[in-house]
């Protein structure tokens, strides 16, 4: 399958003066996590939720900030003509989340993600389908519900993750705190305290988690029909064991080619 394949018929897109503010705005409603950021048509940026936690994170109190200062650029491109199997090589590689689809004149066609990929080659159809056990990431970092967000945020920035599963004092899941949750309580203009607030206060739960013998194919539907990007592995105790994202679904894929 070809990246052109996959490309739907409108594009969100944003141009560099646009106010963070506005563009977590834009991002929530259309449901997406990533914004190309142009200039006419040819595309000078990438904005992710990443760019937007790290950036509240690091100056909570910065009000000013427009898209083109905190975007990611230069930006990772594909061709229409590119195979799908081999953009998920990429993201896998590159530790991205996707990737902009250009013409030969630089222009914006469209974007290709993560879940694209994995929608599109999904790992039911493949005759051996693995353990959440055998692809999932042991003794991930987590956070406590007493700790303040800006601690866990500061944490999920520096060890460049997107997910903290939160757990209690015996290391029970109580609840995940995504870049997402981050996003929302500190995307727009921050309310004064917000990064003293507990993280029991933001985190999603009851989690959403998965045994560790569950199959990856089952995982891979989980996270396509929540819209979410990795979800924790429990022992039957509901104690945490791992945690399985996005990126270790796209290593399987790419291990298998």
């Amino acid at each position: 399958m070809k990246a052109r394949e996959l490309l739907g018929t409108e594009v969100v897109a944003v141009e560099e003066s646009l106010a963070l503010s506005e563009a977590h705005s834009r991002m929530a409603a259309a449901g997406i996590h990533h914004l190309p950021v142009v200039r006419g048509r040819e595309l000078v940026g990438i904005f992710t939720e990443r760019d937007l936690l790290f950036h509240r994170a690091e100056q909570p109190d910065d009000a000013s900030a427009t898209v083109g200062s905190v975007m990611t650029a230069p930006v990772r491109t594909a061709k229409p003509d590119d195979e799908l199997a081999e953009l998920g090589r990429r993201m896998l590689l590159e530790r991205i989340g996707c990737l902009p689809i250009v013409d030969a004149e630089g222009g914006l066609l469209g974007i290709v993600t993560r879940s694209d990929v994995i929608a599109a080659h999904s790992l039911s159809s493949v005759p051996e389908n693995p353990s959440a056990r055998e692809l999932m990431t042991r003794r991930p970092a987590t956070a406590l519900q007493k700790e303040p967000l800006g601690v866990a945020a500061e944490r999920m920035s520096r060890l460049g993750v997107r997910h903290l599963p939160v757990v209690d004092a015996a290391g029970t899941l109580v609840g995940m705190l995504s870049d997402r949750d981050v996003r929302s309580r500190l995307g727009r203009a921050s309310p004064p305290g917000s990064l003293e607030e507990e993280v029991g206060v933001v985190m999603s739960a009851p989690a959403l988690s998965v045994a560790e013998e569950t199959p990856a194919s089952t995982v891979a539907r989980l996270l396509l029909r929540h819209g979410i990007g990795a979800v924790p592995v429990v022992d039957p105790s509901r104690r945490l064991v791992g945690i399985i994202s996005y990126v270790d679904l796209l290593r399987r894929q790419a291990e298998r080619r």
